[in-house]
């Protein structure tokens, strides 16, 4: 059922913006490329835990802010808490994206995008044991300020957003993360 409203909300939202798209002039598209860090906390014990990599993002402008953003991030820990158990998270999503003065030197933006998240090289539970690899849907919510360098160069300052998987756990199959980024990007005129 969630699913089946984010998603008619994504098709509305887009429907909205190729409308728009004819009305005004397009916004750059913009590639962006940033380190992130996600801050989780492990089932059933008080510890929290970071996972570090990177993400590249491509946001497509339709015009009057509004576009489409496409995220790929792939973060890595050692340790899950003190269990030694490792975890390679990788998420894919796509969906709306709201830029607020793409013209000009500070640039905010909010997006909510879906996909899905893959769990690597740990263990992940399931109704008959354990598996090292596991996927399952995903939601990321964020926000950020590009700050614009040059015509084409532009900094991500800060992105913050919330990261929410369904993973294997053992316990609530949940996982809620704070995902907290900065990068480069760059910038093409359509």
């Amino acid at each position: 059922m969630l699913r089946t409203a984010i998603c008619t909300a994504v098709l509305a939202f887009s429907a909205a913006a190729c409308n728009a798209q004819a009305a005004a002039p397009a916004d750059p598209v913009d590639v962006a490329f940033t380190f992130n860090a996600q801050r989780t906390l492990r089932v059933s014990t008080g510890q929290n835990f970071w996972l570090e990599g990177g993400s590249a993002e491509l946001g497509i402008g339709l015009g009057h802010g509004f576009g489409i953003a496409f995220d790929y991030t792939g973060t890595r820990t050692s340790s899950i808490g003190t269990s030694g158990v490792p975890l390679v998270l990788g998420t894919a999503t796509v969906g709306p994206r709201y830029r607020m003065y793409a013209a000009r030197r500070w640039s905010p933006y909010v997006q909510a995008l879906i996909g899905e998240a893959t769990g690597m090289d740990s263990t992940f539970a399931t109704p008959t044991g354990a598996v090292s690899n596991a996927s399952s849907f995903a939601f990321q919510a964020n926000g950020g300020l590009d700050c614009r360098s040059s015509q084409h160069i532009a900094f991500r300052v800060l992105d913050v957003g919330y990261l929410h998987a369904g993973l294997g756990n053992g316990g609530s199959n949940t996982q809620n993360l704070l995902r907290l980024g900065a990068g480069v990007v760059i910038r093409f005129k359509p």
